[in-house]
């Protein structure tokens, strides 16, 4: 009886956990895009260093690069200095940061 209740539970639970991932996606999907806007992206990343790239208002590749503001490199204001050279430069209109990924897990 004890694993009827367990197995009951966890399929309420599962269903639950996959309808909020549901709805979280769809939000996502149907956000408005960015038309017409020059975006600067960057993947976070600590053993390779954060990627940058720049794309032009049609999402051609204007410039990448790599900067390490993380440890061991610990290059935080060459990396900031990058970035915003890089704004400049491109005129760019928006900043979109990868979704974390790369966080250190103990």
């Amino acid at each position: 009886m004890q694993k009827e209740i367990f197995k009951s539970t966890k399929e309420k639970s599962d269903l639950k956990a996959i309808a909020v991932f549901s709805d979280n996606l769809r939000q996502l999907l149907m956000q408005p895009p960015l038309r017409a806007k020059r975006i600067l992206a960057i993947d976070p990343g600590f053993k390779s260093g954060c990627k940058l790239v720049c794309l032009s208002d049609k999402g051609d590749l204007l410039n990448n690069a790599t900067i390490y503001p993380h440890p061991p490199q610990n290059q935080f204001g060459d990396a900031k200095k990058k970035i915003a050279g890089l704004i400049e430069q491109y005129k760019l209109d928006g900043i979109a940061i990868g979704n974390g990924n790369s966080i250190q897990r103990n």
